[in-house]
């Protein structure tokens, strides 16, 4: 029988085992350290202790770390076998035979303890280490203490919805970096969301494309559910691609651009060789896609929109003045809209303060009532001419009759007869039968168009008739119309705001003359406190206020008021009240005054363009088209560098075409004060600044005056003043956060002041010069003094955006520029700068990983890799051997 040549299986041999595979492990360690030390190490002439030890801290980087590290460690393991080789030889000179069966029973022991008390603890002891370089994997612990209180039983759904734009801002057409930036961010999703299932089985993450075939069942069985209505809406009406979060009805949208904002500027940019471009991804911090997670059931931010017109509200169809693209693009991304009318369309133009639906029903119940009348006084007075035409025409007949009988006195009584009945239609006396039988045949005529206009009354009522049966089945409506006067029901819908836009629309096209009239948007007293407190109150507000000097070129017209312009004063800012002209309206308004006929053709105006100019030699400014993004010495303002981010999106471009922009300025004080820049949109040169706009014609049609360039003699007052007609840049946009006016908050300080002044005009200093005079142009803070410390208001403070130009945001849809400084204004406004792009440092943007080797690094790493590939497969196969062996 043939002996068994197979080692005995004691404790000594498998360790002795396992430490010569180390030593294997340890061969190929050694020889991949070697590979990454030739290239990245100095010549081994220059190697020492220190140098080695700061390579393995990582002083020198990681590329001689990692050399470094494999070195030490192979080195460590090669000595450990040598050493264990060592003993091994003296043991089996003078050991003994060991216990096989004890030494059996141990091993089986200790098996059975690794295999169940590490399994059992591994189900609900781990730990997870995050090796990303940015700590991609590393949730907060105040971000995990939420969400660990999440309730299992109502999980939330994550949607990730690609319709294939990159942003709601970016052209239809998309491109091969669009598709990739896709599809990273649909990976990033999923790796965080794997990351949120840590906290318990509460998300279930779904992928949704809109060009897979399967979209509309998938679609449908996401959505069948009673309380998915709402994410199936907002699917539907994604404006771009997004992630959804879903959970008890509610649903909460964010951006793929607001995970990771796709630089596209960047992308294309890359690297001057076509070969070297890459994707580049801006991580805006995981965080955000925690926090919408979190707040999928939180309120909306509700934004009032006042204005003096429902044709001038969002739910008008109006293209030129209407603002149906403001609604859409605010409630697209989480915001709720409220509007207001300010005016009552009569015969006279009166304050208001009433809702949309409000509006309507006074519009609908005046068509409803009008027509109701008429409809019932036309039915009437039908009814009489048909009785009355029927009963004449039978008397005059039988007159006839009468008369062919020679019976003259019936006839006189047959005649008297119809005439009695012909006279109440009829102003003149009817004295015959001839004049009875006109007035016959003209009331009969005007019965067919009087039963013409009931029929088309009869289908005006039914058309309005539904309408107002609806607008009056509502209590509230009804309700609130009852509430009290303009200044109780502003500051009504003023509380249920969280930021107000209030936009004046004035001047439309220059070039073609068409404006709105100013002063239909002056604001009453009443109005004006109302936004004064809501200001008072910390509340931001929007002001988009257009032009308003084409108002006083025109006589007899109400002038423009000053409410909104003296609540900014408070501020700082001060609004000119000129239209700024460009070089193509000027031009189609220089030939409109020496061609007749030529006014009001097309104009080109140009398009607002974000990119990076020339700076001027007094500031730093990034252009938008028609707009210079201002950063003069001091940081950019808030909404600069997020347009600036938003617009490499579409690499650098971002589309606004509007025209007469009124001029903004800032006070020095406020400059001083703010710490950024606080002008962030003006002007390109080549504009002016004129103050009358509108091109005048006389009774023949003749031009008698146009808008044109002429710049502000030596001799004119207003020389060197604001009102100087001069060539621009000039200011058109303005953000700031200030605190409100002190007397806003303590009216004790207004009276002070007021008590100062009446008594400094009573007394006088012996040379005619009364005291109130100086102390009325004192500011009423100066006043301060006067009230204890611990009773004086602690003012909030209060961010303001100022447009010059009203009509900004109107039309169907919202060019790019125009919905990304509306968004940004508002999430800045409200202090949700977590909503706004930002950039990240340099070499932190998120690219494919890619490694540039010099001559002598590629030579390392080819040989390193022609070498390492047969050691590796000679190590392995002597494992296999000593494997076998060892059985």
């Amino acid at each position: 029988m043939k002996a068994d040549t197979r080692h005995r299986t004691t404790f000594g041999t498998r360790f002795r085992f396992v430490v010569r595979v180390l030593a294997l492990f340890g061969v190929l360690a050694v020889a991949a350290g070697a590979v990454v030390a030739v290239p990245s190490f100095p010549p081994p002439a220059e190697w020492s202790v220190a140098h080695f030890q700061a390579a393995a801290q990582g002083d020198n980087g990681n590329y001689q770390q990692t050399a470094a590290l494999l070195l030490l460690g192979g080195a460590v393991v090669l000595a450990l076998w040598l050493l264990v080789e060592l003993v091994s030889a003296l043991t089996l000179l003078t050991g003994r035979k060991t216990a096989s069966g004890t030494n059996a029973a141990v091993q089986v022991a200790l098996a059975t303890a690794l295999l169940v008390v590490v399994n059992a603890l591994s189900f609900g002891n781990y730990w997870r280490w995050d090796n990303t370089r940015d700590g991609e994997f590393t949730i907060d612990a105040d971000l995990r203490a939420k969400l660990a209180k999440l309730d299992p039983k109502t999980p939330t759904t994550i949607v990730a919805l690609r319709v294939h734009k990159t942003a709601s801002i970016a052209p239809d057409r998309s491109d091969n970096y669009d598709a990739a930036a896709e599809r990273k961010v649909v990976e990033k999703v999923r790796d965080l969301t794997d990351v949120l299932r840590e906290f318990g089985p509460k998300f279930d993450v779904q992928v949704l494309d809109t060009e897979d075939e399967d979209f509309a069942e998938r679609l449908d069985a996401l959505t069948k559910a009673a309380d998915r209505k709402s994410l199936r809406a907002a699917i539907e009406g994604a404006p771009e691609n997004s992630i959804f979060f879903a959970a008890n009805g509610k649903v909460q949208r964010m951006g793929f651009n607001e995970f990771l904002l796709y630089d596209k500027t960047a992308s294309k940019a890359d690297g001057q060789d076509k070969a070297e471009r890459n994707l580049v991804l801006i991580p805006q911090g995981k965080d955000k896609f925690v926090e919408k997670l979190l707040a999928v059931e939180a309120r909306r931010p509700v934004v009032g929109i006042a204005v003096i017109h429902e044709v001038l509200s969002t739910q008008s169809d109006g293209e030129e003045l209407s603002m149906p693209g403001v609604r859409v693009a605010l409630e697209r991304n989480g915001f709720a809209v409220k509007e207001l009318i300010l005016k009552s369309w009569g015969r006279q133009l009166v304050p208001a303060a009433q809702s949309v639906e409000e509006d309507e029903l006074a519009r609908v119940e005046g068509d409803f009532n009008r027509y109701t009348v008429s409809v019932t006084a036309l039915e009437a007075s039908i009814r009489k001419a048909e009785a009355v035409t029927v009963e004449a025409e039978v008397a005059l007949r039988r007159m006839d009759e009468a008369l062919a009988k020679n019976d003259r006195s019936l006839a006189v009584k047959h005649l008297e007869t119809a005439i009695d009945l012909l006279q109440d239609f009829e102003r003149r006396r009817i004295v015959n039968n001839a004049q009875a039988s006109v007035v016959l045949r003209t009331l009969q005529a005007e019965l067919v168009g009087a039963r013409e206009e009931l029929a088309a009354d009869r289908e005006s009522l039914a058309k309005v008739k539904p309408d107002y049966e609806r607008l009056m089945r509502s209590d509230r409506l009804l309700e609130s119309r009852r509430a009290g006067d303009v200044k109780v029901r502003m500051t009504a819908f003023a509380d249920g705001c969280d930021v107000l836009i209030v936009p004046r629309y004035t001047v439309m096209k220059l070039a073609r003359g068409s404006a709105i009239p100013a002063w239909y948007h002056n604001a009453s007293p009443e109005q004006a406190e109302v936004v004064k407190q809501f200001l008072a109150a910390g509340k931001p507000v929007l002001f988009a206020l257009g032009a308003t000097s084409g108002d006083k070129q025109r006589p007899g017209r109400e002038p423009p008021d000053r409410a909104f312009d003296d609540l900014l004063g408070r501020f700082g800012v001060t609004l000119g009240s000129q239209a700024i002209f460009t070089e193509p309206e000027g031009a189609a308004v220089a030939a409109a005054g020496s061609q007749s006929g030529s006014f009001g053709r097309r104009v080109e105006i140009p398009s607002l363009v974000l990119k990076i100019a020339p700076p001027p030699a007094d500031h730093i400014g990034v252009a938008v088209g028609g707009f210079v993004l201002v950063a003069p010495p001091k940081p950019a303002s808030p909404l600069t560098e997020a347009l600036s981010k938003s617009s490499r999106l579409v690499n650098g471009q971002l589309l606004i075409r509007r025209s007469g922009f009124r001029p903004l300025y800032l006070s020095e004080q406020l400059r001083a004060r703010l710490p950024y820049s606080g002008v962030f949109a003006a002007t390109v040169p080549g504009t002016w600044n004129e103050e009358k706009p509108i091109l005048e014609r006389d009774d023949d049609g003749d031009v008698i005056y146009y808008p044109r360039f002429n710049a502000t003699k030596l001799d004119d007052p207003v020389k060197g003043t604001r009102d100087e007609e001069r060539r621009g840049p000039f200011d058109v946009g303005v953000a700031l956060e200030a605190p409100v006016p002190q007397d806003w908050l303590e009216p004790k300080l207004a009276a002070a002041q007021a008590g100062v002044v009446v008594a400094g005009s009573l007394a006088n200093l012996g040379v005619g010069f009364p005291v109130g005079l100086p102390v009325a142009t004192l500011p009423t803070e100066s006043f301060l003094p006067a009230i204890p410390e611990s009773q004086r208001p602690k003012p909030p403070t209060v961010r303001l955006v100022v447009l010059g130009h009203g009509g900004l945001f109107t039309g169907p849809k919202l060019e790019p520029g125009e919905e990304a400084l509306l968004l940004h204004s508002l999430n800045w406004q409200l202090r949700r700068d977590d909503k706004l792009p930002h950039g990240v440092p340099a070499g932190a943007e998120w690219k494919y990983p890619r490694v540039k080797l010099d001559a002598v690094q590629k030579a390392a790493w080819t040989g390193g890799a022609v070498a390492l590939l047969p050691l590796s497969c000679a190590v392995f196969g002597v494992i296999v051997l000593m494997i076998r062996r060892f059985r």
